[in-house]
């Protein structure tokens, strides 16, 4: 055991040297930037789609989202409160996982909300929401109603923080050149 430990320690020093330039590069958050994090299942507060369906709640003029799959209702709901609000909203979705049963990307499309579906790799399994240029939502949660009651998820949102915010932008736009409109239904 003895012995389990001491590798395990040089490990431990070997990754902390390995961090060390990292580290050197990171920035830290805008003067003014912010932060929240939520988990699922998570206590009332502080799951990750309170903290998802918060930042949509929180946009006045676009919503910017890549996500896997939509199959969360309140996510949903949220989304198209804030295209009726005058946030314009452009979501793009996983083709495949779209055309499930218990999608709701086609609600989205005929709610007004402006839907592409990308099949341009095996999945498209990006999960971030930008908002107004200035606050993020990235994690590994997905905005189904799997990841919100039974998965262990997580969700990190920055409020403020334009350049936390522009790369995921870029990436967005190139996912969005690459994907297919989704027509709504009637």
């Amino acid at each position: 055991m003895l012995h389990l430990h001491r590798r395990l320690a040089s490990l431990g020093v070997a990754i902390s040297a390995a961090l060390v330039p990292c580290l050197a590069s990171a920035e830290p958050l805008p003067p003014g930037g912010s932060y929240e994090i939520g988990f699922s299942p998570g206590a009332p507060g502080s799951r990750a789609i309170d903290k998802v369906e918060a930042l949509i709640d929180h946009a006045r003029s676009q919503v910017l989202v890549a996500a896997y799959e939509v199959t969360s209702k309140r996510i949903a709901r949220a989304l198209v409160r804030a295209e009726r609000r005058s946030a314009h909203v452009f979501v793009i979705a996983d083709r495949d996982e779209s055309r499930q049963p218990y999608s709701l990307v086609q609600y989205l499309a005929d709610s007004g909300i402006t839907v592409r579906l990308d099949g341009s790799y095996k999945d498209m399994h990006s999960k971030f929401t930008a908002v107004d240029g200035a606050a993020l939502g990235t994690g590994s949660f997905n905005y189904s109603e799997r990841a919100t009651y039974s998965n262990e998820e997580n969700v990190i949102i920055f409020y403020d923080a334009p350049p936390i915010v522009q790369p995921y932008e870029r990436e967005w736009k190139r996912m969005w050149d690459e994907s297919t409109p989704l027509a709504p239904r009637h």
